[in-house]
């Protein structure tokens, strides 16, 4: 036989979320059109957004209900130039840009009849973190926004220095907080073509800078806990790390990055002798070519193994503590100061050097693995 149940409450002014846009922009073009672009502001709000809202039982038959509350916005500009950088008979260069900066927020969330302060999203799979969140919905935010434990680095243990934000003495979900967003604040395109005679070549590239990203494969596999029966991502916390990978700040890292979408260069024959063909043209093109990530990894001061007194350095820390048997070493010589990042390997050591703005320079000797 065949039954049937009812499995969620009714709502009978369930709807379509609903969109409202305005914008107004401005074209133009200058020096005998040699010169061109647009600038547009716009302002768009989406309104009845769909969610499952906690109800009482037995008011309700299920303790959750499908209803059209929230409302978010998103405002920006675009601006978009377009100029014949070179143009005569035989060589010819444009090149066209775009810009384009967006502000979402989440504006609702609840009405007079269902109701929630936030919603936890994003469930990173990591090896003893498992339901804990990496996002949270909030009025006041933008979606996307990380919302997680705010860690300070890696201390002399390789025990995560996670920030008590209630200040109650004890680290938990308490404390999670907000640590950025994976908005950009700006994203980009640019696009080049260039003739020459019978030549042609062109390319595009797009990006956008700001925003953060979770790198969770680093955090799932770049700890030394999970190498006995299972793949480990070799790394620097791979032998830094004395605890389990958590969600936190530490594994969140600069979104902003530069891609090279594609790329060619062709040639087109002279066909006028030829009656039954029109055209012909020979080209090669390439897509993705690369990709420069701009992800960077604050380290903490206090991650200094063994203290080696090196001419580079103006002063080395006097701390020594050896975290492992030296089984396999390169060197590796890292200086950091703000966004920079210089790297040097050689074979039989594994140095690590830190700079964090001061005259103390902190060296660390560890095995890769």
């Amino acid at each position: 036989s065949t039954s049937f149940r009812i499995t969620q409450n009714p709502n009978p002014d369930l709807k379509w979320e609903s969109t409202a846009m305005f914008n107004i922009g401005v074209d133009f073009q200058l020096f005998n059109g040699r010169l061109g672009g647009t600038v547009e502001y716009y302002s768009k709000k989406t309104s009845d957004m769909l969610y499952d809202y906690a109800v009482p039982t037995p008011t309700y038959v299920y303790k959750k209900i499908a209803a059209n509350v929230g409302d978010m916005s998103n405002k920006g500009i675009e601006v978009m130039l377009n100029l014949d950088v070179i143009r005569n008979k035989s060589f010819n260069w444009n090149t066209s840009i775009n810009l384009s900066h967006n502000k979402n927020e989440i504006t609702k969330l609840s009405n007079d009849l269902f109701s929630t302060s936030r919603v936890y999203v994003g469930d990173p799979w990591i090896r003893g973190a498992s339901g804990v969140t990496s996002h949270v919905v909030e009025e006041g935010y933008p979606v996307g926004q990380f919302f997680m434990l705010k860690c300070n680095g890696i201390d002399e243990n390789g025990k995560f220095i996670m920030e008590d934000v209630n200040k109650d003495g004890q680290i938990s979900d308490d404390d999670r907080t907000y640590v950025g967003d994976s908005q950009p604040d700006l994203t980009f395109g640019w696009n080049n073509t260039f003739t020459w005679k019978n030549w042609d070549a062109s390319f595009f590239l797009r990006g956008q800078i700001g925003g953060k990203l979770l790198n969770n494969p680093r955090a799932a596999y770049g700890n030394n806990t999970y190498v006995a029966g299972a793949n480990a991502m070799k790394g620097d916390d791979l032998m830094l790390l004395r605890e389990n990978s958590r969600v936190s700040s530490y594994y969140l890292e600069n979104a902003s990055f530069a891609r090279l979408d594609n790329m060619s260069i062709g040639y087109t024959f002279n066909t006028k002798k030829i009656d039954w063909l029109d055209k012909a043209r020979i080209y090669v093109a390439a897509q993705n070519l690369f990709v420069i990530p701009v992800w960077i990894r604050k380290w903490s001061s206090s991650v200094a193994r063994l203290a080696i007194r090196m001419p580079v350095c103006h002063r080395v820390s006097n701390r020594v503590t050896i975290c492992r048997r030296l089984v396999h070493l390169h060197l590796v010589l890292t200086y950091h100061s703000n966004f920079k990042c210089i790297r040097y390997e050689k074979k039989k050591y594994n140095i690590v050097l830190d700079w964090h703005g001061s005259p103390f320079f902190y060296a660390s000797v560890y095995e890769l693995g």
